[in-house]
């Protein structure tokens, strides 16, 4: 199965086209036009390796009605059962009209997601014949995506294009950039050239021990410069929650722009190098044409908090715990983690990683000295419960109230060799990723119940984010003073507040681009930027379980309506030669109604479906499907009409 369902024959549109306006620039523009001149002392490119491709397609299932129409009568104050339209698509959608080719001397930016929500990031850059990638990486799920383990971006676009990718520029190691990678690139090509730097490299060759793919990765080196076709890519260090997060500066024919990856100032960061100031001023001198930036907490008021600054606060908890102190994180949160160690140390406690993720990156980071721990700080769980309360640190994931995620598996009381106790100090050492509020809520209760004490960031400061805030961004952009400016990374809100920063600084609306997924935005040589109206595709690849891209709209529509209103299964014994009903149809229900007081209901609900088959035996054996279609129709309009309930009917006709 193909995991970009865009490329599909068939496609059927689900979404209006995108009706910006054309963005054309002033006679006041803000900042002058980008140069094309490379700095005096800036080092020879390094051309990338030719490799080949090939791709893969199949055809899409056809999506079929699960309910017939219903005539006025049967809808009720509700307004009747309407159908249900899952907020995530994995079939094929697209524009109203196809995107046209790309015309010379034209750079084009194609934002594949990461747009209208946090994760999945990836935008493609084209200009010619040559496209670059920045970031493949996954979304995970929200409680509307029922069963999915997480998803990806579509790539529907770069259907054909495959031999045209000279290379895919990671900017560092979180999944919500890398986690694409092992689902995406055997669809592209495992040949193309990935760039990254070394910790970046590390955690993606770790992810892809369980594919066995072999993957062209390259290191960047710091000062080193890419030519990839008619691309040149410089880098620029940039302060993130991980070691190894980088800018990206984008050089075309066109006009240069930048990428600013994940960032945040931080002058005092925990082992890692400040930002280089000095870098992004060389860039800024060549003339920036278009900046895309990191939405996440840019409306925020002030700078970001330096990570060296939470030491204090987490240390008063050391000091005052007299039991445990279970702190949830993100196990790619290596600065934070680096600080729990090295207070643990400090206060003479031993650290246990729970989970293999969180084991294996402290590992990798390690033995890139890009951590530093004692010989003998790291124990396994079994091996703490041996210890007294207070000379136990646990460090696992969970802080966002992930279901299957260590720590809430340990509050459920589901983990087999760690449960909260009433001295237990638990840490929720992260922010709230937008859309997770609930879960953690549920989360912090149930620690409370068992006795516990949780402390998170809006208690006291033991979280600094790793994401630029609004006085970030304004000093970012006062350095850059690019011509356009353009939000990225982000729920359409954080965008659009992200905009009002830009605002603030000088930047005129027709200079601030807001796009979404699959926003086409093209930028001539004269410097002028076209938000086109068509879209690429822009769909939620779902990857569940093995599957990659196969559960699609109809899938989670079933899901959904069973999660809402259950199942409603008639069964029909029918003899095979004639069409006679050999036993009393029988009715088979989950979630939606109490069956033993029901029975009434049933009953009717039998003597219903037999009806129906009767009155349409014409259809047997020749049209079973129809005739199936009528008798779902029949009994869904039925259910409704005595419950106001809409569960899934599933008529099956066994033929004895």
């Amino acid at each position: 199965m193909n995991l970009f369902t865009s490329w599909l024959k068939d496609q059927k549109d689900d979404q209006k086209p995108q009706t910006n306006p054309q963005i054309k620039p002033s006679a006041q523009d803000l900042v002058p036009q980008p140069k094309s001149a490379h700095p005096k002392s800036a080092p020879q490119p390094r051309s990338a390796p030719q490799h080949k491709t090939s791709s893969q397609s199949t055809h899409p299932r056809q999506h079929q009605a699960r309910h017939g129409s219903r005539p006025p009568q049967h809808r009720s104050h509700r307004g009747g059962p309407q159908p249900k339209r899952h907020a995530f698509s994995n079939e094929p959608s697209s524009s109203t009209h196809p995107i046209p080719a790309l015309g010379p001397n034209k750079l084009r930016v194609i934002t594949l997601g990461g747009l209208e929500e946090v994760g999945k990031n990836s935008i493609a850059f084209e200009y010619g014949d040559d496209i670059i990638i920045v970031d493949m990486g996954l979304q995970f799920p929200d409680e509307n995506m029922h069963g999915i383990d997480y998803a990806v971006a579509d790539y529907g676009y770069l259907k054909g294009k495959e031999k045209n990718i000279k290379g895919i520029i990671i900017t560092h190691g979180h999944l919500d950039h890398i986690g694409g990678i092992p689902h995406v690139m055997p669809k592209l090509g495992l040949q193309i050239p990935l760039y990254c730097t070394q910790l970046t490299a590390a955690l993606i060759n770790k992810r892809q021990e369980e594919t066995k793919q072999k993957l062209n990765i390259n290191l960047i080196k710091e000062g080193e410069i890419l030519r990839l076709g008619n691309f040149t890519i410089d880098f620029f260090r940039v302060n993130h929650s991980i070691p190894g997060a980088v800018g990206v500066f984008i050089k075309s024919p066109a006009g240069n722009v930048v990428h600013t990856g994940d960032w945040k100032i931080d002058l005092t960061p925990v082992n890692d190098e400040v930002i280089d100031f000095v870098k992004i001023a060389e860039i800024s001198k060549q003339g920036v044409l278009a900046a895309f930036c990191d939405s996440t907490n840019a409306s925020q008021e002030g700078f970001q908090l330096s990570e060296s600054a939470v030491r204090n606060p987490i240390e008063g908890i050391f000091m005052k715990s007299h039991g445990r102190i279970i702190v949830g994180t993100f196990a790619s949160n290596l600065s934070r983690i680096q600080q729990i160690i090295n207070l643990a140390e400090q206060y003479g406690r031993k650290v246990v990683p729970l989970g293999r993720t969180m084991t294996n990156n402290i590992i990798i980071a390690r033995n890139l000295k890009y951590m530093k721990v004692a010989p003998h700080t790291l124990i396994t769980i079994q091996e703490a419960n041996k210890l007294r309360p207070e000379q136990v640190v646990i460090v696992l994931t969970g802080a966002q109230g992930e279901k299957n995620a260590a720590l809430m598996r340990v509050a459920a009381g589901e983990h087999r060799f760690l449960q909260i106790q009433p001295d237990d100090t638990v840490l929720f050492s992260s922010s709230i990723v937008p859309g997770n509020e609930q879960s953690v809520g549920q989360l912090m209760d149930r620690i409370y119940r068992l006795g516990a004490k949780a402390v998170n960031y809006r208690m006291m400061e033991v979280h600094a984010g790793g994401h630029a805030k609004a006085e970030d961004t304004k000093l970012l952009l006062r350095l850059l003073k690019p011509k356009y400016f353009i939000p990225i990374e982000g729920n359409h809100y954080l965008l659009r507040r992200h905009a009002e920063i830009a605002e603030k600084v000088g930047y005129k609306k027709h200079n601030i681009i807001i796009p979404d997924n699959g926003s086409v935005i093209e930028f001539d040589k004269q410097g002028n930027a076209t938000m086109l109206k068509e879209r690429a595709p822009h769909n939620l690849v779902a990857i569940d379980g093995l599957g990659m891209g196969d559960v699609g709209e109809t899938v989670l529509n079933d899901r959904h309506e069973m999660a809402q209103d259950g199942v409603f299964v008639v069964t029909l014994v029918v003899d095979k030669n004639k069409p006679e009903l050999r036993a009393v149809p029988d009715v088979i229900t989950r979630g939606f109604i109490y069956v033993r007081g029901s029975e009434q209901l049933l009953t009717e609900a039998r003597n219903l479906a037999k009806e129906t088959f009767v009155k349409n035996s014409k259809l047997y054996p020749q049209n079973i499907p129809e005739l199936k279609n009528i008798i779902q129709s029949t009994l869904s309009q039925f259910l409704f009409k005595q419950t106001e309930r809409e569960p899934m009917v599933l008529p099956m006709i066994v033929q004895v």
